[in-house]
């Protein structure tokens, strides 16, 4: 009986969530020949093509839908058995703080997981704005931040970092003559100033709309047609329209979400470091 190996299905994951062979590679550390020779190595085991490949894109087959379900329950077991037998048996309280963007689409998963590997640890979330939640950091009130890191000049260790993507409703269309309406986190958001910022290059004419504190509020203010958004690329989902220099918006920088640790050595901070890396993939 053929076993599957974790590190091919943790390409596979990366490639399905990533949407390309290239990025995947670089989350990875592995050359984009070094991921297609592992994702072809994983469809002959299976016999059954993954991917459909296009000029441009790559998407899942019915076949990659299926795995990319089973994939993901299997790499988060191996991560829950290994945290189990090699970590030692925790307590304690651990403060956390998550920018909303950050936590929206792994706190679940994350959560679920960290409890069962440590039961007697006991998590105090608060869920913000980076700008809300580093005062509270900075008066030791929380343990550990995962936010962005642009919008502060305190020391922070990198995570990953991801494109900002310009976002509409499927059926919105650029005005002729008025303003783009922008909807988007507020002031001093990294996000909305990078849409800014690129706006200005571009001589495109805007006004803010709309304003919130919370990503589910500002998706829906765009399947709503209210406006334009500019989101982290893990955030968006098929019910929202990409924008890009064809649609006449110029490019974003990528946003870097970083950690802020109270103490380096807090071994339960690290423990959840390592469990939200595992689950972002």
């Amino acid at each position: 009986m053929h076993t599957l190996d974790h590190e091919l299905l943790r390409c596979f994951v990366a490639v399905a969530e990533n949407g390309s062979f290239t990025s995947a590679g670089d989350k990875l550390g592995l050359t984009q020949p070094g991921v297609s020779v592992r994702i072809r190595k994983l469809e002959d085991r299976l016999q059954k093509p993954l991917f459909l490949r296009e000029k441009r894109a790559i998407s899942l087959t019915n076949d990659g839908e299926v795995l990319l379900q089973y994939a993901r329950q299997m790499l988060n077991l191996n991560q829950e058995i290994i945290h189990y037998f090699n970590s030692p048996d925790m307590s304690g309280i651990l403060n956390v703080g998550i920018a909303d963007y950050v936590a929206h689409t792994t706190l679940q998963p994350l959560l679920l997981h960290f409890r069962k590997c440590f039961p007697k640890v006991k998590l105090k979330i608060v869920i913000g704005l980076g700008i809300d939640l580093l005062p509270k950091f900075e008066q030791g009130k929380l343990d550990v931040v995962v936010s962005g890191i642009n919008e502060t000049h305190l020391p922070s260790r990198t995570l990953y970092s991801e494109p900002l993507i310009w976002c509409a409703a499927h059926d919105w269309e650029k005005p002729e003559d008025g303003p783009i309406e922008l909807l988007s986190l507020p002031e001093p958001c990294s996000h909305r100033q990078a849409g800014i910022d690129a706006m200005k290059t571009t001589h495109l004419n805007w006004e803010q709309t709309y304003t919130s504190s919370n990503i589910s509020s500002i998706k829906a203010a765009i399947s709503a047609g209210l406006g334009v958004a500019i989101l982290p690329q893990s955030v968006i989902d098929d019910t929202i329209k990409i924008l890009d220099d064809k649609d006449g918006f110029p490019p974003l920088p990528h946003n870097k979400i970083g950690a802020f640790l109270k103490s380096e050595d807090n071994l339960i901070a690290n423990s959840f470091l390592d469990f939200y890396i595992d689950f972002r993939g």
